[in-house]
């Protein structure tokens, strides 16, 4: 009399493990990709939310400030030229030390003409190609695959 296998065999296994590295070939570029375009339309978003910001506080304290950590404040907040309010006080202190969101941000007051400039380059580990460039003109530039500058493309306000 034969005895009944209970179980799967090793062949049957090797296949269904192939068949799931296959499935993880096809959709791992892809996965890759949705990062990236995330990780620059939220560097896009940042560059806006600053953008705003520092509308705002030429608004208020004529000229714009000597760095971006200016922009935020500890929470409760009291306006002031030292503790703007006008940015996340997280965002601010974070793009003031330089990396936020997988890019490296660059501010630069500037006074000949008095305003600004911002610059976020995508980090070595991104995978991000595009950077972005503001100034006091308000308009986001952006460049892929090189430093962005005031003659990139426009994106628009």
């Amino acid at each position: 009399m034969k005895r009944k296998q209970k179980g799967f065999s090793l062949i049957e296994l090797l296949i269904v493990v192939a068949i799931i590295l296959i499935i993880a070939a096809i959709a791992l570029p892809k996965l890759i990709g949705a990062r990236n375009t995330a990780s620059q339309a939220n560097a896009a978003a940042t560059m806006r939310s600053i953008n705003t910001a520092l509308t705002m506080f030429n608004t208020s304290y004529p000229g714009f400030p000597a760095s971006i950590g200016v922009l935020g404040g500890p929470s409760p907040c009291t306006p002031s030229v030292t503790t703007a309010c006008a940015l996340d006080d997280s965002i601010a202190q974070t793009v003031k030390f330089g990396t936020y969101n997988n890019y490296t941000w660059t501010y630069t007051q500037t006074t000949t003409p008095a305003g600004f400039t911002l610059v976020a380059s995508p980090a070595a580990s991104n995978g991000a190609v595009r950077s972005y460039f503001l100034d006091q003109g308000g308009t986001i530039h952006y460049a892929d695959g090189a430093v962005a500058t005031a003659l990139s493309p426009a994106l628009g306000n």
